[in-house]
């Protein structure tokens, strides 16, 4: 066992490579939940545009969405 093995309270060993990976792992759902979001936000500015929205109605209708949003997952 290396320096930086480090054994938990449940008796797991834990590697630094192998916390490493978590982090990593973590780093890209949590790219990816930021990437939907972004992709979402972009897919109501769109269709706002297709049904020709005046450009404060736009905003105003993005707001509740992300309100709506908000309020869904308990933000």
């Amino acid at each position: 066992m290396s320096r930086l093995d480090r054994e938990t309270v449940t008796g797991n060993i834990y590697t630094g490579e192998g916390v490493l990976w978590q982090v990593v792992i973590h780093m890209v759902f949590i790219l990816s939940a930021l990437a939907l979001a972004w992709i979402d936000r972009m897919s109501v500015k769109q269709e706002l545009a297709r049904h020709s929205v005046s450009t404060a109605e736009a905003s105003r209708v993005v707001k509740q969405h992300d309100r709506a949003e908000d309020e869904l997952v308990g933000v």
